[in-house]
């Protein structure tokens, strides 16, 4: 992935140091350096040079720290960057420690990076020795993840991370905001050493208040230690060891203060307080005189004064007579209840874990009943009966595929995102129907040796001249409307010649061959995570196959962070570099559903991408992703339906490959440049006759 990295200064009135940390950045960095003016007496322009490499953002107000770094934020993701480091412009960070915070962000690209700072010189005041340490706490609490300085502003943000958060602080304790919502949300933080200038009490300049900044993150973390009761802390073990808890707290006399326990438990152990609620639920109204009979039959037998209860006798008079059998009875019920229970619900928890899937796994959703009385619908009674029982199936795919529905939301709020959240669920529910239309249609035209779909093509020559001359042709497409049905066009359009489909699969990953019914010559390469794969992909290329990919579902090795629709969004990089690196003309093709029985296809003009000496490769393969993602922005908006990647595109870090080679620590699909250096003499003979194919 090609980091893109720019350097902020927040500033407020620091006319006498933000010179020198401009010059600084400029001195101890390459990265362009963006200066946020919060609203200064004197204008930061005024105080600094020209320089291609500033650029100067100011509020007319001084609206907080905070907001500038989420005006920074907005303004670098917007531009196309990946990471944004932030340096405070009064002097107390010294861009020296730059290069240290361009290392870490090189070698942990998605992980925040935050510099603990020294508090050990002198001038060092002891209010930002117990800040820190009493934050530390904290943060600690909140996240259970040790942290060695949580209130440090010199830290690099991972943008992909940043861009979804609905941050809603303004002042310092944003930082905090932010350190906790990305814990939250799993990202890694990662700690690295740096210097801290502290200048004479007298000389110093600081804009946080001890009084009502303090406030402000006392409210901010006493907030976040309520939410954090209720949403984290829900490993296997601690989701065991909560509702146990729980269990034994409602198995104990004190009717009426068992919430009140609850909270008290869960804030002493740690634990999710609704967990531990839930646990404490074992003594709801039906259960408790059984539970009050039990505890005292136990109770009597420990104690020897076997009082002969039965349950029918059960009053608060014998409750009375019997409270010590009653109390000793209920420790030791509780105990066998909530160990019982939390290794029923361990085992549980580990086993739905085991089976968690991936961003995606190329798995199809669907019972085997479902799918057959869909297809005999629509093979019995026609397109538009089989359309009338999808109205009925798609409310469950909402209420039950929770992934689908959340990545589709995220891409109505990335695209529309004035819509209101009852009118986007409902777009979310027209998605839903738009994609089993499109899946009806290709299983309806599989099950009929004619076309059953009329279909408009703009541009297919470019893709019918390649197949015919076989000169070799790279389409690239991706998850959006409906390709199998251009596939179908292709089949039904006199084409002589193969076309070749590249699909990654999660599981069953081989090279094979999917014949037609007509033996019409079209085959379906499956691309798993071994080099001889590629190969063969590449020498497909070299006869002259047109092979076809979906460039938007990357994995972590091949993945570059590309700006659509104003957010970062990972795209898969191997087809560029395949089809420079072999030397043939690409295109960009989608097909679309246009409505009842009617499909549109397009295809650009043929380009061709070729490395050049003067220009790095990993930039040459960003400006043609660049070209693709603007062509998806234009498709999407008049097909906004057609997106049909369901998971959150844009707030998941791309998998890591299948299978890895954990000698070499390299993934086993390597890049075609990387194949070169690691299969056989043979091999890359062939590639070097290519005057692409060097390295």
């Amino acid at each position: 992935m090609i980091v893109r990295t720019i350097v902020c200064i927040p500033t407020f009135n620091n006319s006498k140091t933000i010179r020198s940390v401009v010059e600084g950045c400029l001195a101890h960095s390459p990265f362009p350096i963006l200066v946020i003016d919060d609203g200064s007496q004197q204008q930061v322009q005024e105080l600094i040079e020209k320089n291609s490499r500033i650029t100067v953002v100011r509020h007319e107000k001084n609206q907080g720290k905070g907001a500038a770094l989420k005006t920074a934020f907005h303004w670098a993701i917007e531009k196309g960057y990946t990471h944004l480091i932030s340096i405070d412009g009064d002097g107390q960070h010294l861009p020296s420690d730059l290069g240290k915070f361009s290392e870490a962000i090189t070698t942990s690209p998605w992980d925040l990076i935050v510099g603990h700072r020294k508090l050990s010189g002198k001038n060092v005041p002891e209010v930002s020795k117990f800040g820190r340490k009493f934050s530390n706490f904290w943060v600690k609490y909140q996240t259970e993840t040790p942290i060695q300085d949580s209130q440090s502003g010199f830290r690099a943000y991972p943008l992909f991370h940043i861009q979804n958060l609905k941050l809603i602080r303004n002042h310092y304790d944003l930082e905090i905001e932010v350190l906790i919502r990305l814990m939250w949300k799993g990202v890694g933080v990662k700690e690295i050493e740096i210097e801290a200038f502290y200048p004479p009490e007298s000389e110093r300049v600081t804009h946080f208040d001890k009084w009502t900044d303090n406030v402000r993150i006392s409210i901010l973390n006493t907030v976040l230690v309520v939410v954090s009761m209720f949403r984290s802390r829900l490993s296997s073990r601690q989701l065991a060891f909560a509702i146990g808890v729980g269990v034994f707290i409602g198995c104990t006399p004190l009717f009426g203060a068992h919430s009140f326990i609850a909270v008290l438990a869960a804030l002493f152990f740690r634990l999710n307080v609704g967990l531990v609620f839930l646990g404490t639920q074992v003594s709801i109204p039906p259960l408790i005189p059984l539970l009050i009979f039990s505890s005292i039959r136990i109770g009597s037998r420990m104690t020897g004064r076997d009082s002969n209860l039965r349950l029918d006798e059960v009053d608060m008079s014998s409750i009375s007579e019997h409270f010590l059998n009653y109390g000793l009875g209920s420790i030791v019920l509780g105990v066998f209840l909530s160990t019982s229970i939390s290794a029923l619900v361990y085992g549980l928890a580990l086993k739905l874990r085991q089976n968690k899937k991936r961003n995606w796994t190329g798995h199809h959703r669907g019972g085997h009943f479902g799918n057959w009385f869909l297809r005999s619908v629509a093979i019995h009674l026609g397109l538009r009966a089989v359309y009338f029982c999808l109205l009925f199936v798609i409310p469950y795919f909402y209420l039950f595929a929770p992934k689908s529905r959340k990545g589709i939301n995220e891409y109505w709020k990335i695209i529309r995102p004035e819509m209101s959240f009852f009118y986007r669920q409902f777009q979310v529910m027209r998605h839903f129907y738009h994609f089993a239309q499109v899946l009806i249609d290709r299983m309806y035209q599989s099950h009929h040796e004619q076309p059953q779909f009329e279909t408009h093509a703009s541009g297919f020559s470019n893709i019918k001249d390649a197949i015919e001359s076989k000169s070799g042709l790279v389409v690239i497409g991706g998850h959006i409307g409906a390709w199998d049905t251009a596939l179908v066009f292709i089949k039904y359009s006199g084409v002589e010649g193969t076309f070749n489909s590249v699909q990654h699969r999660n599981q069953k990953l081989s090279f094979k061959n999917v014949k037609a019914k007509d033996d019409a010559n079209t085959n379906e390469v499956i691309v798993n995570s071994e080099a001889l794969s590629v190969l063969n992909v590449h020498f497909l290329l070299k006869e002259g196959q047109p092979i076809a990919f979906m460039a938007d579902r990357p994995n972590l090795e091949n993945c570059e962070l590309v700006p659509m629709f104003g957010k970062l969004t990972p795209m898969d990089s191997s087809p560029f570099r395949l089809a420079a690196l072999s030397g043939v003309p690409v295109v960009f093709s989608n097909g679309f559903r246009e409505g009842y029985r009617e499909y549109s296809f397009y295809s650009t003009e043929q380009m061709r991408f070729t490395f050049e000496d003067t220009k790095d490769r990993k930039i040459s393969v960003y400006d043609w992703m660049l070209l693709y993602v603007r062509d998806l922005e234009r498709v999407l908006e008049t097909h906004p339906l057609a997106w049909f990647n369901f998971y959150p595109v844009w707030s998941s870090v791309p998998d890591l490959p299948l299978k890895y080679d954990e000698a070499s620590k390299l993934p086993r699909n390597y890049l075609l440049e990387e194949l070169c250096r690691n299969t056989s003499h043979q091999v890359e003979r062939e590639f070097d006759s290519h005057p692409n194919a060097s390295s």
